[in-house]
């Protein structure tokens, strides 16, 4: 499959499924990052000390948010 054909797919898939993707990959991270000190903040090194845990905590609120905010619009 080449490039333009993921492009396709991509573009073609609701927009509802992508955005809880990335609020899924959100959430998803930010456990990794506040439980075993792993993930994209903690593995940057622009951030240290409590920093880290401070923005982990606030990307797993933004996923959850998210999650509510397309959940809330795909059902009205």
């Amino acid at each position: 499959m080449n490039f333009s054909e993921v492009c396709k797919k991509f573009s073609a898939t609701p927009r509802w499924q992508k955005r809880i993707a990335l609020s899924l990959l959100l959430i998803f991270d930010a456990y990794l990052g506040l439980t075993h000190h792993k993930g994209m903040i903690a593995w940057s090194n622009f951030f240290v000390g409590d920093f880290v845990w401070i923005l982990q905590s606030t990307e797993m609120m933004a996923g959850g948010l998210l999650v509510i905010h397309t959940m809330f619009n795909e059902t009205s």
